[in-house]
């Protein structure tokens, strides 16, 4: 009887492999020795290959260190390199050479550069990989920042907004839930981050059978989004955020409509009117997918276990839910970030 090849499904699993057109060679003295086994490494590495320990290198060495970085997972914590679209255009050397050290392919590169604006190039699991690959960009004209995911306060959310009242000179937040009441002063608001959550769940019945193949009995596909706003103040990296749902509108009296979509516009431009000097970003729709190559929306697997149908007949139900709320989030961190950072270097 002829054996069945398993399908190993091999677009998968070398999905997240760093390919080269070409093998690279390096001299013996090239290579780095590691301190703990002896064995030589390549200086693409900043651990060894066999037992993984942290290599030393000195100062020659370190100037051939071209390291790789390897995809970690959203929940593991890590460091951001961001690009501070310094340039109008990349040259073909520095399309590649950013290539080789990042995920992102050179399409990826020109359509980041094209939006010109401070976008992560990379993240990275520990601080010297990251500074290693923004020194070798900064030698080629690319100037970046390094942000560990810890600034970004990504587990601390903006406080949810209920209602704002416009005073003479201030505004009043009343928060969700609680009520609690924070005056701001006009000129204390300086950043107002516009953008979306969007959820989808996808939900399957499968059916599992002794000795048969499962088999797929129905899915059901929900989907659903809503405009977020985030309002910054200058002494506050926590913020503000205003939700489509939930949000009472009667702050804008006459001009409010009667779909929440249109209220939101109306309500950020009368927050630009009440103080002229905010910095409003809208443009986080257009360089979401930009934003995926690095920052991966969020995804969760749930199930209800098993339910017997049947004598050896068994269904379960799985809930796939993604979201990008923590993108969004990061996103809206950054640009303050970024933000703080030319205010302070433009008192210097």
């Amino acid at each position: 009887m002829e054996k069945k090849v398993p399908n190993l499904h091999t677009d998968k699993w070398l999905k997240d492999i760093s390919l080269h057109s070409e093998p690279e060679n390096y001299k013996p003295e090239e290579m780095i020795i590691c301190r703990k086994c002896r064995r030589k490494s390549p200086p693409n590495r900043l651990n060894c290959m066999y037992c993984g320990v942290e290599l030393e290198f000195d100062e020659k060495q370190s100037q051939r260190l071209k390291p790789i970085l390897h995809k970690i997972e959203s929940h593991e914590k890590g460091y951001n390199l961001i690009y501070l679209a310094n340039l109008e255009g990349w040259s073909e050397m520095q399309l590649s050479e950013t290539a080789g050290m990042t995920r992102l392919g050179k399409s990826d590169l020109q359509k980041l550069v094209e939006l010109n604006k401070p976008l992560p190039l990379a993240r990275a699991e520990t601080e010297r990989e990251i500074a290693i690959v923004s020194s070798r960009l900064s030698e080629i004209g690319i100037n970046t920042l390094i942000i560990s995911d810890e600034d970004f306060e990504q587990a601390k959310l903006p406080r949810r907004l209920r209602r704002i009242e416009f005073s003479v000179e201030k505004l009043i937040f009343i928060l969700f839930n609680n009520d609690e009441i924070v005056e701001i002063k006009t000129s204390e608001i300086n950043l107002i981050v516009v953008g979306a959550v969007f959820e989808k769940k996808l939900e399957s019945t499968e059916k599992h059978k002794r000795k048969k193949e499962n088999k797929i009995l129905e899915t059901s596909v929900i989907s659903s989004d809503e405009i977020l706003v985030d309002i910054y103040t200058k002494n506050d990296s926590t913020g503000f955020r205003i939700s489509q749902k939930g949000f009472d509108f009667s702050c804008l009296g006459d001009d409010k409509k009667l779909l929440a979509t249109e209220n939101i516009g109306i309500l950020v431009s009368k927050l630009n009117e009440f103080s002229p000097n905010i910095v409003i970003d809208r443009e986080y729709q257009k360089v979401r997918e930009s934003l995926s190559k690095v920052w991966e929306i969020e995804e969760r697997k749930d199930s209800n276990g098993l339910k017997r149908k049947s004598f050896g007949s068994f269904n379960r139900q799985n809930i796939i839910t993604t979201n990008n709320l923590l993108q969004f989030t990061k996103y809206s961190r950054l640009q303050m970030l970024v933000l703080n950072l030319k205010s302070k270097s433009k008192k210097v």
